[in-house]
């Protein structure tokens, strides 16, 4: 993977797959209208990468590009490039403002809508893990794969566990 960053292609590693994923999630906010904060390139284990926000959004949320953008079109969306993202299920966003972590879960036969919510806190922290770490079997064999992890600071989660359609008016 050294190699091929060093002669310009993709390393094709763990951290760019992923890191890629969440640029194609943060994109689709971008291209609905959103203010996405830009990624900054780093070094994770000697390989350039471009940690920006970091934005899951499930199947059930976008089935397909159209019905993402069809979710949060109308929104008034602001991510800071610290931020991590996680929305599963038949979620729409309004208004959005984050700066840090939120994960908005709403199972099969819930419909949730963001009417207006702010979500400031510590989030999440990437941390390269150290040669002790990636040695230890008491570290999860896909954390050493990966050379890092995400340590949980603070995150915000909006779990739906009944049925319904909820609204969720923080204004």
């Amino acid at each position: 993977a050294q190699k091929k960053a060093a002669a310009g292609l993709s390393p094709a590693s763990a951290a760019t797959g992923e890191f890629s994923l969440y640029a194609f999630n943060a994109s689709l906010l971008k291209l609905a209208g959103g203010a996405i904060g830009e990624a900054d390139s780093r070094l994770l284990s000697g390989l350039p990468v471009y940690p920006g926000p970091r934005v899951v959004l499930s199947p059930l949320f976008r089935t397909t590009v159209g019905e993402a953008l069809r979710r949060t079109s109308a929104a008034s969306l602001v991510i800071s490039s610290a931020s991590s993202l996680v929305i599963d299920g038949d979620v729409t966003i309004e208004h959005l403002e984050l700066d840090g972590a939120l994960r908005v879960m709403a199972p099969i036969g819930t419909s949730v809508t963001i009417k207006h919510l702010v979500v400031r806190n510590a989030g999440y922290a990437l941390r390269e893990l150290s040669a002790g770490e990636i040695d230890s079997v008491e570290t999860e064999e896909v954390l050493r794969l990966r050379g890092y992890c995400f340590d949980r600071k603070e995150e915000r989660e909006l779990v739906f566990t009944v049925p319904g359609a909820y609204i969720v008016d923080e204004h």
